[in-house]
């Protein structure tokens, strides 16, 4: 299985009692028996009225067709092993021995009539210690059923069905020699059976008996009858299961159309990541009261996996309630992605996901974001071109109308200092900075808007939230700043709609800068998720971010030429930045062709050309759009052995930690990663809800469970709102056999298809 591995198919869920009855549906043949004593007794009683017994004798096999069938179960040694030879078989072959037996007595020979007659009476004493050891094995008297087919077996043409009953005897007697000796015996004289409608059947059980699972296929799809046909395909699909062949196994199992098979199949469906069609057959085998607890476990686990989590915690809840016993039904193991470390795996994932979804355009925005200026001193036009000019890849230019203003104020100077520190990528210097000015200008609107955008780079939603509510509070007309709030409501699971971003577009009205306003319209339309663009594309070869909203209009709109034609114009702007490189690298390889995907991002992306500071010093996103790509082409591991080399040159700067610290768990270093993040939270304080998650992702990876679900607390704590560290505390809680912890985090979670990047569980076996 791939990631969405899911329940194991244990021997007890397909070896279910009601299945795997050893003779199951034979009463017809076993009613004969009844009816053929009497017809012995007859024939010895009556031997010389030979024309009146045989109207006696047809009499009462034409009768016995009419009786009704009753089911007989037995044993789990296999699915319904029965010994039905068809009762009109049975009736045809006596009458056939009548009729000769007839034939011969009106010729006069009486002799060789007699030997006839005698062998019917042979053959219904054998029936009748048949019918004997059936009784006694549905009693689960097995050493008598036994003995009662040993003396069945007197008659070569029951020998093979008495040999695979005293099999199935053995078998529960937990006696080895005495089953392999009835195998063998059963295997003797399976030829003899050849022109019986059940040979392949006898065939089908004998060959699964002896482990011989191909030839057991081959007799099931070549059968000699339909009598049984649901034993074999009960049979076929259990040999399937074993070789992993679960579609294959569904098949057959499809095939029997029986509603005892319906938990088999929720599991089955499972296992294959069909959970809308699992959780309808775990229904219907709850409905019917079939493995009633397992079925409710097994229908939590697959709402799980369906992103209902309130659905599956309600499940859980009831059965804990009902069963004590059943936090121990289908324990898991909570487990990492296998497309956080597999090169192939993390290429099905990205293949399937949206490379900008919701999460990405708001983090590729902030990212791109220009910082401000105060500008207090409105007649210094200096200031204003400086303000203007503050584009990421132009800082000469931008600073040098801001060095020559006298008269610029204090705020501002600060403001410059920092954001000369961003355009340099020491993201958690200027973050410093504006911290420090806004604790000594908290009137400064500006700086709370900067203090916001520093946030929201390194992935600090919740804080960044905060600082942009107080710069709205403080200028409302700063629009970038009630429009990121309203980002980072989404972002940290707040109801973004109490921000009513239509109040804008009133004050925006006063705005001559017809650019500026195209700008902050387009902003609110992707805040409102509208596709529409009236005035159409911004200008894309002027600043990096106008550019980046034509880049997430265009792959929103799917208008391909354009979004290639935006990632040109900003890899053009920015022609070593990373996030530039990888835009460029998506807008212009489909995601068909993964493999030569792959390459590219080898090729691009180790490139010595590339700019790599942010790596070093700057936010979040640069770091982890990288990785995730270096993870695609499988080449995580070259990273991480040049960090290694730099860590003494790097060792203090934060960035570096994380970086690090996240490459080593792409590369299958958990424990690096784990001591890593342990780091950068004790001394480095960084108790921010994203460090702590990735500290409790490292935490899980290297084994360390119980300190994951502490570092998950904590950062549930910092962040209530997180949804994967509520996800990871669920699996984990449950993982404890915990339900009433678990099922508060789904809870909180909610019923949405909610799904996980992280996290996977697996069942684990007993």
């Amino acid at each position: 299985m791939a990631d969405e591995e899911f329940l194991s198919l244990e021997d007890d869920d397909l070896d279910e009692e009601d299945l795997l009855d050893v003779a199951e549906e034979t009463e017809e043949k076993l009613n004969a028996e009844q009816n053929n004593k009497l017809i012995y007794l007859l024939i010895i009683f009556l031997i010389t009225a030979i024309v009146v017994l045989s109207a006696i004798l047809f009499y009462l096999y034409s009768k016995k067709e009419d009786e009704p069938q009753q089911e007989v179960n037995a044993t789990q040694i296999v699915e319904k092993i029965t010994q039905k030879e068809s009762q009109k078989k049975e009736n045809i072959k006596v009458r056939q021995w009548l009729a000769k037996a007839s034939k011969l007595y009106k010729e006069g020979k009486n002799e060789e009539a007699l030997k006839i007659y005698e062998k019917i009476a042979r053959y219904n004493q054998a029936l009748s210690f048949f019918n004997i050891g059936v009784a006694k094995l549905k009693d689960g008297n097995f050493t008598q059923a036994i003995k009662a087919f040993d003396k069945a077996s007197l008659d070569k043409s029951l020998r093979c069905e008495s040999a695979l009953n005293s099999a199935a005897c053995a078998f529960n007697l937990k006696n080895k020699e005495l089953f392999e000796k009835y195998l063998q015996t059963a295997k003797r004289y399976l030829p003899y059976k050849k022109d019986s409608p059940l040979f392949s059947y006898y065939e089908t059980l004998l060959n699964y008996y002896q482990n011989a699972y191909i030839e057991t296929i081959v007799s099931i799809n070549h059968p000699t009858s339909d009598y049984y046909r649901q034993g074999e395909f009960f049979i076929g699909s259990k040999i399937y299961a074993s070789y992993e062949s679960l579609q294959n196994a569904i098949n057959m199992l499809e095939k029997a159309d029986d509603s005892k098979n319906f938990f088999t199949l929720g599991l089955l469906y499972a296992n294959i990541g069909e959970y809308e069609i699992s959780a309808d057959y775990l229904q219907k085998a709850i409905d019917i009261k079939d493995h009633t607890l397992k079925a409710n476990i097994a229908m939590a686990l697959v709402q799980n996996r369906l992103g209902n989590l309130k659905k599956s915690a309600n499940i859980l809840e009831e059965m804990e309630q009902k069963d004590t016993n059943s936090t121990e039904v289908y324990p898991i193991k909570v487990m990492l992605k296998r497309s956080l470390f597999d090169p192939l795996a993390a290429q099905e994932r990205f293949k399937k996901e949206l490379f900008l979804n919701k999460f990405y355009k708001f983090s590729l925005l902030f990212y791109y974001a220009p910082f401000k200026l105060s500008l207090y001193n409105e007649g210094f036009s200096n200031i204003k071109k400086g303000a203007k000019k503050i584009d990421i890849d132009k800082t000469s230019s931008a600073l040098k109308y801001l060095n020559h203003s006298k008269n610029i104020a204090q705020a501002d100077i600060e403001i410059a200092k920092a954001i000369e520190l961003t355009l340099r990528s020491r993201l958690y210097d200027a973050h410093a900075v504006f911290k420090d000015a806004v604790k000594r200008y908290p009137w400064d609107s500006v700086l709370h808007y900067n203090l916001g955008l520093t946030y929201a780079r390194m992935f600090k939603f919740k804080e960044a939230y905060k600082s942009f509510s107080k710069s709205q509070a403080l200028d409302n007309t700063l629009f970038e700043a009630s429009i990121f709030k309203s980002f980072c409501a989404y972002l940290i699971n707040k109801d973004a709609s109490i921000d009513n971003l239509d109040q804008i577009y009133t004050l925006l009205s006063l705005e001559k800068d017809q650019e500026y306003k195209k700008r902050i319209t387009a902003l609110i339309n992707i805040a409102k998720e509208n596709l529409s663009m009236p005035d159409g594309y911004l200008q894309a070869d002027k600043h990096p971010f106008d550019t980046v909203i034509d880049i997430i209009f265009a792959y929103d709109r799917a208008e391909r030429d354009a979004y290639k034609e935006a990632s040109e114009a900003l890899k053009k702007l920015l022609p070593r930045e990373i996030v530039a490189n990888i835009l460029y690298l998506d807008a212009h390889h489909e995601k068909k062709n993964i493999k030569e995907y792959a390459k590219e991002i080898q090729l691009i992306l180790t490139n010595s050309r590339l700019d790599t500071k942010a790596l070093y010093f700057g936010g979040t996103l640069p770091r982890e759009l990288y990785l995730s790509m270096l993870n695609i082409a499988g080449i995580s591991h070259m990273l991480l052995d040049k960090l290694q080399k730099n860590q003494n040159r790097y060792q203090n700067q934060i960035a570096f930690k994380q970086t690090m610290a996240l490459t080593a768990l792409y590369s299958k270093k958990p424990d690096l990663s784990y001591k890593l993040y342990n780091t950068l939270i004790d001394s480095c304080k960084q108790n921010d809800t994203h460090t702590l998650f990735l500290a409790a992702v490292s935490a899980i990876a290297s084994g360390h469970h119980a300190n994951a679900i502490a570092l998950l607390e904590l950062a549930k704590l910092a962040e209530s709102s997180n949804l994967e560290s509520r996800y990871a505390l669920g699996l984990l809680y449950q993982e404890a056999k915990n339900f009433a912890g678990a099922s508060i985090q789904y809870k909180k979670i909610g019923d949405g298809a909610f799904s996980s990047n992280f996290f996977t569980f697996y069942i684990k076996q007993p």
